[in-house]
C-alpha cells in the first residue's frame, strides 16, 4: 500500500507544507518518500496523484525498485514529463530504497555506493523586506555567520503585466531597482561572497539577456532559471549572448529532460 501524508510546518502554505509516502509491505516493512512540490495547489494534486498509483503497485515486490518506477512513469507517459509524473515515480522510488536499508540493515548511502564527501557547501537568502539598504544590511548579517554564498531574487513581482510570467518582460523601474539591490549587497558583503540570482524562469530572451549584462560587473555567482524551463532554444540564446554563469536543472526531470542540456 501507498499512502500520501500532507503536513503542515509554518503559518504560511506555500513553504509550510510537506508531503510524504508511506509505502507499506506485506511483510509489515515500512518506508518513506517525500515529494514537496511548488503551491499548495501542486501538493494537494500529488497527494490525489499518488492515492492512485498505490493501487497501481500493490502487490508488487518491493524489491523490484526499477521495475517499479518505469510501470509508474510509462502508465502516465501520456501526461507527458514534466514534474507530477516523475516526482510521484520518486517519492515511491525513494520510500522502496528506505525499505530495501532497512531490509538490509544498511543505509542508504551505502547501497548507493558509499559516501562521497563529509560536508557540503550550501547557501541561504537574506530576509531584510524589498528596500536596497535593509537587504544588504540583511546580507551583511548572514556574511558575519560565515556564509560564503547567498542566493536572492532582486526584481519585482509586483505587476504581472509588466513583470510577470505572461510578458517575459522587467519594466525599467523593477530593473533599477533590482540591480540597485545587487549593488548594495556587493558593497555590503564585499568581493569574495558568492552572490546568486534566481530568475525563477521569468523573462524573454532580450529582457535575461540585458538583465545578465547589467550584473555581469557586479560579479554574479550564476544567473538561475533566466529563461522558462520549457525552451531549450531561449536557454541557448542567453548562454551564447552573456558572460555570468547559467544555472539550471530544478525543474528539469528524468535523464531524459537533461540529455538536450
Amino acid at each position: 500500500a501507498a499512502r500520501p501524508y500532507l503536513d503542515r510546518a509554518g503559518e504560511k502554505p506555500h513553504n509550510g507544507e510537506y508531503i510524504f509516502v508511506e509505502v507499506e509491505t506485506e511483510a509489515g516493512l515500512s518506508g518513506w518518500g517525500e515529494i514537496t512540490v511548488s503551491s499548495p495547489w501542486a501538493n494537494r494534486a500529488a497527494c490525489a496523484f499518488l492515492a492512485q498509483v498505490g493501487g497501481l503497485v500493490a502487490g508488487e515486490d518491493p524489491g523490484r525498485i526499477e521495475k517499479i518506477w518505469h510501470k509508474v512513469f510509462r502508465e502516465f507517459t501520456y501526461l507527458g514529463m514534466r514534474e507530477v509524473v516523475p516526482s510521484v515515480a520518486s517519492a515511491l522510488d525513494i520510500a522502496l530504497w528506505d525499505i530495501r536499508g532497512k531490509t538490509l540493515g544498511l543505509p542508504i548511502y551505502e547501497l548507493l555506493g558509499g559516501a562521497v564527501r563529509d560536508s557540503i557547501a550550501l547557501y541561504t537568502h537574506p530576509n531584510g523586506g524589498s528596500e536596497p539598504e535593509s537587504i544588504a544590511a540583511a546580507c551583511k548579517a548572514i556574511v558575519e555567520t560565515r556564509h560564503k554564498a547567498l542566493k536572492t531574487d532582486p526584481f519585482p513581482h509586483h505587476s504581472e503585466e509588466k513583470n510577470g510570467y505572461l510578458s517575459g518582460q522587467m519594466d525599467a523601474e523593477g530593473e533599477e531597482l533590482g540591480i540597485e539591490i545587487i549593488a548594495a549587497i556587493r558593497e555590503a558583503v564585499g568581493p569574495d561572497i558568492e552572490i546568486l540570482i534566481d530568475c525563477h524562469g521569468r523573462f524573454d530572451v532580450a529582457t535575461a539577456i540585458r538583465l545578465a549584462k547589467r550584473l555581469e560587473p557586479l560579479r554574479i555567482g550564476w544567473f538561475k532559471e533566466p529563461v522558462p524551463v520549457e525552451s531549450y532554444h531561449a536557454l541557448r540564446q542567453v548562454r551564447e549572448n552573456t558572460n555570468v554563469p547559467i544555472c539550471v536543472g530544478e525543474r528539469l526531470y528524468t535523464r531524459y529532460e537533461f540529455v538536450p542540456i
